[in-house]
């Protein structure tokens, strides 16, 4: 959305305002609105709560705090070491004594 306002329509509150879409076509203007700034904000309010409306999740829901992982999770990834031939049977079995020893 684009707002062009002259130095007369500062003055005495009005302007132009043009919506701009991908369609070359068409073009959206509307001339010498009233309170053309109170209009733009109305319009970007309107599309943010259709946009909240199409997803109404609220941002904080998403929590991206990283979770540590569990002695399961890790003893799982060990012997998927363990299994590719990374770790031989005396380090997989030596990092599992010692994780086993935490509890």
């Amino acid at each position: 959305m684009a707002l062009r306002q002259s130095l007369f329509g500062r003055i005495f509150n009005y302007g132009d305002i043009e919506i701009l879409t991908a369609s070359e076509e068409a073009i959206n203007r509307m001339d010498k609105i009233a309170n053309p700034l109170q209009f733009k904000r109305a319009m970007i309010d309107a599309r943010t709560r259709y946009d909240r409306y199409l997803d109404p999740t609220p941002l904080t829901a998403y929590d991206t705090t990283p979770v540590a992982p569990t002695l399961q999770d890790i003893l799982g990834q060990l012997a998927t070491l363990h299994r590719q031939g990374i770790l031989t049977t005396t380090e997989f079995e030596d990092k599992k004594r010692e994780l086993l020893s935490r509890m």
